[in-house]
């Protein structure tokens, strides 16, 4: 008894334990010369590196959808509206509302091919939108944002699916950032 006792309290010890991953962070001019090379510590809690740990703690990618897979939406295009209530058929009705769209374009694998957001140049709620590329495992390794900045991110995995680096190219395609797991 007192043996599966200890043995039950040691794994939960286990199960509660965070592990400390090592990022190195590397920022680039606008040449795409290295100017900048850190370290940073982050405590992970037994959870995979993904887009929303590495947007929690780098700030990048900022803008992605939900779920990038959605069984209930196969070869189709979903657009969601800030506020349905305020809808308009007019750009300038809803330009004054503020009421700004999301759309989830799907292939026929349910994946999430194309996204975006409808936003306002001229205001603080910049458009974007994203074109998606998969690997053969139906992971995203490349975002390319085709409107406003034309940004594009590339990801490599490993194999547990945890993302093992993330680079930020400009418009121009110079690398401006890379954070790579150690």
């Amino acid at each position: 008894m007192k043996l599966t006792l200890i043995f039950i309290l040691f794994f939960s010890f286990l199960s509660c334990q965070t592990s400390e991953k090592e990022f190195i962070v590397t920022d680039y001019d606008f040449d795409g010369k290295e100017y900048e090379n850190t370290i940073q510590k982050i405590d992970i809690d037994f959870i995979n590196i993904d887009f929303k740990l590495m947007r929690a703690h780098f700030n990048v990618p900022y803008y992605f959808p939900e779920k990038f897979i959605d069984s209930k939406y196969k070869n189709q295009t979903i657009t969601t509206w800030r506020n349905e209530d305020e809808k308009a058929d007019e750009f300038l009705e809803n330009f004054k509302n503020n009421n700004w769209t999301h759309t989830y374009k799907y292939d026929y694998e349910s994946k999430i091919v194309e996204y975006s957001y409808s936003g306002c140049m001229i205001c603080s709620n910049m458009p974007y939108n994203y074109k998606v590329t998969y690997d053969e495992n139906k992971r995203v390794i490349k975002l390319k944002n085709t409107t406003s900045e034309k940004q594009k991110f590339e990801f490599k995995y490993n194999s547990n699916g945890d993302i093992i680096e993330l680079k930020l190219y400009s418009s121009k395609n110079k690398l401006k950032k890379q954070i790579t797991l150690k």
